[in-house]
């Protein structure tokens, strides 16, 4: 697999687990069985293609990347469709998720 497609299965993986993640705030704590069940099944979607793309991405950052875009986006999709207010802290825990992201991307070699 080229590393191409290990991104693009590292985006599919973070975009599918994003959807999940809402779903599952959707479901009410499961008080909606149908969407707590659909998220679920996202979740485990979201996991195969995190593993496609581990054929060439580096444990590390793609984990990295996946959890700093996921936490970036749920609390972006929080603030606006479920009234979430982003306080001080909040804008700071970001920017150290960004940082230290980066840092990591930059730290660790892929093969190529």
């Amino acid at each position: 697999m080229t590393l191409s497609k290990c991104v693009a299965a590292l985006i599919a993986a973070v975009t599918i687990e994003v959807i999940a993640t809402t779903l599952l705030s959707l479901s009410n704590s499961f008080q909606r069985p149908v969407i707590g069940m659909t998220a679920l099944i996202f979740y485990g979607l979201s996991y195969y293609c995190l593993s496609l793309a581990l054929r060439r991405i580096h444990i590390g950052v793609a984990y990295a990347i996946w959890s700093a875009v996921g936490i970036l986006s749920i609390t972006f999709i929080q603030g606006r469709y479920f009234d979430f207010l982003m306080s001080h802290e909040t804008v700071i825990g970001l920017s150290m998720v960004i940082t230290g992201t980066l840092i990591l991307n930059l730290a660790i070699k892929q093969n190529k």
